[in-house]
């Protein structure tokens, strides 16, 4: 039971992650009706420019993330400018095709950046581990669930109840309606990508300090899309949830099934797979996720 609980945390904890990663998913979504497939290199950046931040100029570890979190603003409106805003009013598909290449893009120009090892980051908070009975919590995952309440109570407020969030979702639903309505969806595009930036440096500046700063953290985008789809592409609570419900699958999987796939002669762990096994099942079962809106078109 020891051991069930210390996964089930630890599951949890990372499900946030996801949960704050996938959250940049839902959101442009919901400003521009697209699949972002380059949200993990968000993340990827995130990391490396904090861990930069941290070793090169600053050793006071909320400072850095403050200053990352600005900078991260910055790189979303450049990107949206140059990239995504001359394809407003284009097709899904050639935005989505646009994001695969800015995918390869980010993760290229990451690599003359700071190459490609891996790094050891700073703690951002004091080194240590809060008990919990039996169960080890590391200081550095509790920044998860923190950012988590902070960053998706105030997006969940902004899209409820503000006219920018409310002229967000206009614009998902129909652009050409929007813009007749007299909403700037140019600036509505922007904010999506600038907030998208937001919490994919928030995800990978946590994950960073935990695991290091690798390359591969730009892949947990691509395993955050499960977590989104549980949810519901339109659901920001329902993207936290999803991460959680995918973390928890994945920390259990891991924990249980690992020790028998070495038995069995298997060389990897079981862990980035698992995500994508359930993704399947979820699109099988449950297309539109828990909160999604299932749309029926009657001719």
């Amino acid at each position: 039971m020891d051991y069930f609980l210390q996964l089930f945390v630890s599951g949890v904890l990372l499900g946030l992650v996801y949960g704050l990663v996938a959250l940049g998913f839902a959101i442009i979504y919901k400003a521009s009706a697209i699949v972002n497939l380059a949200q993990g290199e968000f993340v990827l950046i995130g990391a490396f420019l904090c861990w930069w931040l941290m070793h090169e100029f600053i050793s006071v570890g909320w400072v850095a993330v403050i200053i990352c979190l600005l900078v991260a603003v910055i790189i979303g409106l450049v990107l949206e400018r140059l990239f995504l805003h001359p394809l407003v009013g284009e097709s899904v598909l050639t935005v989505v095709m646009c994001t695969i290449a800015l995918s390869a893009l980010l993760r290229g120009a990451t690599g003359l950046a700071w190459g490609y090892e891996s790094r050891a980051m700073l703690p951002i908070l004091p080194r240590g581990f809060v008990s919990l009975g039996t169960v080890q919590i590391d200081h550095q995952l509790i920044l998860a669930p923190i950012l988590c309440l902070i960053i998706g109570g105030a997006f969940y407020y902004f899209f409820a109840y503000s006219k920018a969030g409310l002229s967000m979702r206009a614009v998902a639903e129909d652009q050409q309606v929007a813009r007749s309505a007299g909403v700037n969806v140019g600036t509505i595009f922007s904010v999506s990508w600038m907030i998208a930036a937001i919490v994919g440096a928030a995800g990978g500046l946590v994950l960073g300090s935990t695991t290091g700063v690798t390359p591969e953290l730009s892949t947990l985008g691509l395993k955050c899309l499960p977590a989104v789809l549980l949810g519901g592409l339109e659901s920001l609570p329902g993207a936290i949830l999803g991460g959680i419900v995918i973390g928890i699958t994945e920390v259990l999987g891991a924990g249980y099934l690992d020790r028998y796939l070495l038995d069995a002669g298997f060389l990897a762990s079981c862990r980035d797979v698992i995500p994508f096994l359930a993704m399947v099942v979820i699109l099988i079962v449950k297309p539109y996720g828990f909160f999604g809106l299932q749309r029926i078109e009657r001719i």
